[in-house]
């Protein structure tokens, strides 16, 4: 396997930052998009399982987030997170082929958003405990607060740091994670209240593209987003190439809790049937 990072312009010039792991021959591709405050570092075991299996697996760091340029977890429009998500799935793809995009938590909010507004760039869309309502811990006064701020004040640095216990079963994560110096700790108001919005139109008004595959994979335990909201995201997808599945005891970083290999291998089938990826030997 070959690893290699670089760096992408992306909205307004910010330098973004990449990697991408490549086995010697390359049978499927995929995109892999993280969530709020982590970055791309912290998938190195999926890229490795994935690249292990014939899979090229490309993740940038957002904006703001880990090694690439940016406020800390600041965005001026949600909007802008799908302008850099083009830059990259075009490079991906340039080299590739159009790829499988994988959105876990903010990650799987940012690709749903992705796929309905450019459904023709990738093959197939996979939502990891995606965020489409918010369990985390917000006060009424900083929910009440935030859309003023989010004018006089939008790249204020506040407190936002997600206790990983709360994410992951997995010890040796945990503190792996409560070490990290790339985990950003604060966000801004802008930041919520732009996620905020773009998450409720996915419940409202989004439409998910037509003929695009999707698999939801939902966390039963989830502290930080609603299961629920996420079913109910998912039934009102109109076409039937979609499907559903619950780990009833996972926590929301499915991909870190143990078992993560059960989630790794209903992903690699799911692929497999919809001929996406290499068959097995």
């Amino acid at each position: 396997m070959r690893e290699r990072s670089g760096t992408l312009s992306g909205l307004g010039g910010l330098k973004l930052y990449y990697r991408c792991w490549e086995p010697e021959h390359v049978q499927g591709n995929l995109v892999l998009v993280h969530g709020a405050g982590e970055h791309v570092g912290r998938y190195e075991h999926v890229a490795a399982w994935f690249a292990g299996r014939g899979f090229a697996v490309w993740a940038m760091d957002h904006r703001g987030h880990g090694r690439s340029e940016g406020t800390r977890m600041h965005v001026d429009r949600f909007s802008d997170y799908l302008v850099d998500l083009a830059a990259f799935v075009k490079l991906a793809a340039e080299a590739h082929g159009r790829p499988v995009m994988i959105g876990h938590s903010m990650g799987g909010l940012i690709a749903y958003r992705y796929a309905a507004a450019h459904p023709e760039t990738i093959s197939a869309l996979v939502l990891s405990s995606p965020w489409f309502l918010s369990r985390a811990k917000v006060s009424r006064l900083e929910q009440a607060l935030a859309p003023v701020l989010a004018v006089i004040s939008p790249r204020l640095q506040v407190k936002s740091g997600i206790p990983p216990e709360i994410c992951t079963r997995d010890a040796e994560r945990i503190a792996l994670d409560q070490k990290d110096p790339l985990r950003c700790q604060t966000a801004t108001p802008r930041w919520f209240v732009e996620c905020t919005r773009a998450a409720a139109e996915c419940r409202t008004r989004v439409a998910f593209p037509e003929g695009l595959p999707a698999l939801f994979l939902v966390a039963g335990t989830d502290h930080l987003v609603d299961p629920e909201a996420t079913r109910a995201v998912f039934d009102r997808i109109g076409h039937g190439d979609k499907r559903f599945k619950l780990y009833p005891e996972k926590y929301h970083e499915i991909f870190n809790d143990p078992g993560r290999e059960e989630v790794f291998a209903e992903i690699l089938d799911w692929l497999r049937a919809h001929g996406l990826a290499p068959q097995a030997d």
